[in-house]
């Protein structure tokens, strides 16, 4: 089997999706009775130009088209895949986000398995019954919509929870049969195992707090419960994941505490692995 994987997130792996797309490239080595190709705008041309199943995704400019740019950048892959099936016969379209396949939806692509993978469910419950006089609603209805098409239109379509499994199939009417849960997962092989040693409750408890949508991940809710507990335990909390640009709305989630934060902001996953061993609480959690 041939695959052309194709992904926004690749080399910098800040997030879930670049994880996953690191995981998949592996499959040449794991499985070496089929091959899988990656087409990422997420790559330095020179990379690319050193292994022959990396293709640099050259995306065009459109900032006449806020909001939209993954949607955007459907054409894109369609035009890059379409190229690349001359030299490279793949027998699966694989997209790492949805939004980037609605170009190359079947039958665009005859003869192919196209599959899609959906990572959230921020537009998931838009629609006319959450209607507002906002271009937020604007923008979240027509990513609803177009994220419904390729739902229904994909051979098949993967989720990384039973909940967003079960959404999907409640919300966009798809087959359960066509549906699967996979997990985004972490490479237990990078991390080298270290003894659980005992937390000094008398000296600063330091929690290390991962996610890149940090409300989504439950930031608040741990702000809150931490400083109920700081009337008998003093915390320091490193958030990672939030864009820089949010910087300032995270810090402020402190400010009414006596908690010590630390913005990180971006960071790959093996700076992740060096966090963790200078923490004494690992926080991945999940609202």
């Amino acid at each position: 089997m041939k695959v052309l994987f194709c992904t926004s997130f690749f080399a910098n792996t800040h997030n879930g999706a670049g994880q996953f797309a690191q995981h998949m490239f592996r499959l040449n080595e794991l499985h070496s009775a089929h091959e899988l190709r990656i087409l990422t705008e997420d790559i330095e041309l020179d990379e690319a130009n050193k292994n022959p199943r990396l293709y640099k995704l050259s995306v065009k400019n459109r900032s006449w088209l806020p909001g939209f740019a993954m949607i955007s950048r459907s054409s894109d892959f369609y035009h890059a895949a379409k190229k690349i099936k001359s030299e490279y016969d793949f027998d699966v379209l694989f997209f790492n986000n949805a939004f980037a396949s609605v170009r190359s939806l079947p039958p665009t692509f005859p003869n192919l398995k196209v599959i899609a993978f959906f990572h959230d469910d921020n537009y998931i419950h838009y629609g006319l019954n959450r209607f507002s006089f906002s271009k937020r609603w604007v923008y979240r209805n027509l990513h609803h919509c177009y994220e419904k098409r390729a739902a229904r239109r994909v051979h098949h379509a993967l989720t990384n929870s039973e909940y967003l499994k079960k959404e999907m199939i409640d919300h966009y009417g798809i087959s359960p049969d066509r549906i699967d849960k996979l997990y985004v997962s972490v490479d237990l092989d990078r991390i080298k195992y270290r003894n659980q040693t005992d937390i000094d409750t008398q000296k600063v408890i330091s929690i290390l707090f991962v996610k890149n949508t940090y409300e989504r991940g439950g930031l608040p809710d741990l702000v809150q419960a931490l400083t109920i507990l700081s009337n008998e335990y003093a915390f320091s909390v490193s958030i990672v994941g939030p864009l820089p640009s949010e910087k300032e709305k995270v810090l402020d989630l402190f400010k009414n505490s006596n908690l010590q934060p630390l913005f990180v902001g971006n960071a790959s996953q093996s700076r992740v692995f060096e966090l963790m061993k200078n923490h004494d609480i690992l926080c991945v959690p999940s609202r």
